[in-house]
């Protein structure tokens, strides 16, 4: 169950760094509320869900329009603190993210 609260996750700091900061409830201005996702690690298109109580994010890394290895963290609290887990991307091309990134977490 999410906390029925909603998020903007932006990259900051000259593409840097993620932040992840809380929405009003009507969606057009932030709380007090935000936080620094791993600080200089060059993430971009971040995807988030949450499963068993775990937030998991998968990010591509800052190469312009070079493909590069997908990444992902996952962390008990939208909050952090985040841990690296690797690449998610198994097969063939795994360490290009298939030439893509990603966009959003499919259920299946």
């Amino acid at each position: 169950m999410w906390d029925e609260k909603t998020y903007l996750i932006h990259s900051s700091e000259e593409n840097l760094t993620l932040h992840i900061s809380e929405l009003t409830d009507d969606y057009l201005d932030f709380t007090e509320k935000w936080t620094r996702m791993a600080p200089a690690g060059h993430n971009e298109a971040p995807a988030i869900f949450k499963k068993d109580g775990i937030y998991y994010m998968i990010t591509s890394g800052c190469t312009g329009w070079e493909p590069n290895e997908a990444r992902s963290f996952k962390s008990n609290s939208i909050w952090g603190p985040w841990e690296s887990i690797g690449n998610p991307c198994t097969g063939k091309d795994a360490d290009l993210t298939f030439h893509s990134q990603s966009t959003y977490i499919l259920p299946a």
